[in-house]
């Protein structure tokens, strides 16, 4: 799903402004953003201040670091690609799956799978550049970077192209009104202001961890926000 890393996927433009689309989708993510950092800030106080929690997260490290990419591929395939359909199909499909899980989920494991193994790329690379030590300065530095180029550039706005192009079955001919300053203005940049308003926070819990645990908490994060968004759209289909 679209929403899984905060940018609400706006599929018609409710206001003239997308500066105020992004505003008003990120009020909307309040709550759910508010409930997804208490549960990371609870991971990583038990991993500072909980003996057997460091312990049970530095083995999740360790099958990080062991598998590396494989494991962010997993992980986040799972999380953003199979979890949210295995949910409608429990609580809004009386346990019987249909064709379009079926499609979604062969789109969405790979297609997550992916972009996790970018982003887990993406932060080693911003290790590389700041350093791998959790401190405040370092976590500004990944943060700003992370927010304000990574996800303006290229993390948000290639999920909302890609989806985009999915819902028009991918015809070739369908990137020419894609990649125009227009849609990123009316798609693209309310849909990044919509991130800014969970993820911000999200990703400066996540860069308080050390190297090896920042994709697990990424994919729990990821994990709880496909929870939470799957249960909002279905409740709310007519």
């Amino acid at each position: 799903m679209l929403e899984i890393i905060g940018c609400t996927y706006m599929k018609r433009s409710f206001s003239n402004s997308p500066f105020h689309a992004g505003l008003l989708a990120a009020r909307a993510n309040l709550v759910p953003g508010v409930l997804i950092w208490s549960i990371m800030l609870a991971v990583v106080l038990a991993y500072y201040h909980h003996d057997l929690s460091r312990s049970m997260l530095e083995e999740i490290a360790e099958w990080k670091r062991h598998y590396g990419y494989a494991f962010s591929f997993v992980a986040t395939g799972l999380a953003g690609g199979v979890l949210p359909e295995l949910l409608k199909v429990v609580l809004f499909q009386n346990g019987k799956p249909a064709r379009e899980n079926i499609r979604n989920i062969s789109f969405g494991f790979p297609f997550w799978g992916v972009l996790g193994c970018i982003i887990d790329a993406f932060y080693r690379v911003q290790a590389i550049w700041f350093g791998a030590d959790p401190s405040v300065s370092v976590l500004i530095q990944k943060v700003l970077v992370d927010q304000f180029i990574f996800s303006p550039l290229f993390g948000t706005a290639v999920i909302v192209w890609v989806y985009e192009w999915r819902r028009l079955r991918f015809r070739p001919e369908a990137l020419r009104g894609i990649f125009t300053l227009n849609f990123y203005r009316s798609r693209v940049f309310p849909s990044v202001i919509a991130g800014w308003g969970v993820w911000i926070p999200a990703v400066s819990i996540i860069y308080s961890l050390p190297s090896m645990l920042q994709i697990p908490l990424f994919v729990l994060a990821t994990s709880f926000w496909s929870l939470i968004i799957t249960f909002i759209a279905a409740s709310h289909q007519d």
